[in-house]
């Protein structure tokens, strides 16, 4: 196993994340790092979580194709309360197109009911209906 695939899964990366530009090589060893040196050996979500964050911060408008690529990260991901979160976030990304938003809020709508106050409330605001 190569350095950056024992980082990858040590904070419970995939290579997917690194292949779909969701997280760099540069990135990815300052959190290992942090991760190496902390008392917190548990809580790699929180790695994740920056990432996916990070990730939309520097976008202000997303192609189909990184909209299916998030939303595939965030399916897979072990602790599917920090992707559900993750999904939250993208939704409420300004510049979404209609089609990205209503594929986002039907990927939402598969992490529970918790989720359907937020999706009506991110519809009423997108303005589009059910």
């Amino acid at each position: 196993m190569t350095i950056p695939e024992q980082q990858l899964s040590e904070l419970g990366y995939t290579p997917l994340w690194m292949e779909y530009g969701v997280l760099t090589a540069e990135i990815l060893a300052l959190q290992h790092e942090h991760w190496k040196t902390s008392q917190d050996i548990g809580g790699v979500e929180h790695y994740r979580y920056a990432s996916f964050r990070n990730f939309l911060q520097n976008k202000t408008t997303l192609t189909d194709t990184e909209c299916k690529q998030y939303a595939h990260l965030a399916r897979i991901d072990a602790d599917s309360f920090m992707a559900g979160a993750a999904m939250v976030d993208i939704l409420r990304m300004p510049n979404l197109t209609e089609k990205q938003f209503m594929y986002l809020a039907e990927e939402l709508a598969g992490y529970g009911t918790w989720t359907e106050k937020i999706i009506t409330k991110e519809r009423e605001k997108f303005g589009v209906g059910e």
